[in-house]
C-alpha cells in the first residue's frame, strides 16, 4: 500500500472512531477530569475514583467520565468540567473528593450548579 492510501486509510478509520464516540455521547451528560501530572499531584486520582463511585451508587447510565491531560493551568487543579446536554460547560476549580461528591449530587443529579466553586461557564 502507497503512503497516501495508507495515509487515507487511518484518517478514515480515526474519522469513524471520532464519529462513534460522539453519538455515544448524545444526550449524555459528560464528566471531563484532567489527570496530568500536576492535578495527580494534588489528589485528581481521587476525585476520579469518588466520581466513578458516585455513578455507581446512583446507577448513572448517562453520564460518562473522560480524562484529559494539562491544560496549562495548574494552580486551581483539580479542574472538573460538568457538560449537560443542551447547557454550558461549567468548570469547578480546586476540586477535592469531598467537593466531588457535593458537585455530582448537586449539578448532575439535580441540574444546580454549585456557583461557590465554580472557575468558568462557557
Amino acid at each position: 500500500m502507497n503512503p497516501m492510501d495508507e495515509f487515507a486509510r487511518i484518517k478514515s478509520a480515526a474519522l469513524q472512531r471520532y464519529w462513534d464516540e460522539t453519538d455515544a455521547k448524545a444526550g449524555k451528560t459528560v464528566i471531563i477530569i484532567r489527570m496530568g501530572k500536576c492535578s495527580m499531584a494534588v489528589g485528581a486520582h481521587h476525585v476520579l475514583a469518588v466520581l466513578e463511585e458516585e455513578i455507581a451508587n446512583w446507577q448513572c447510565a448517562d453520564v460518562i467520565i473522560e480524562t484529559t491531560g494539562c491544560i496549562g493551568l495548574c494552580e486551581p487543579e483539580p479542574l472538573v468540567d460538568i457538560v449537560k446536554p443542551g447547557q454550558p460547560r461549567v468548570t469547578y476549580a480546586y476540586v477535592t473528593p469531598e467537593k466531588a461528591r457535593v458537585i455530582f449530587a448537586r449539578h448532575v443529579i439535580y441540574g444546580q450548579v454549585v456557583s461557590d466553586w465554580v472557575m468558568t461557564i462557557s
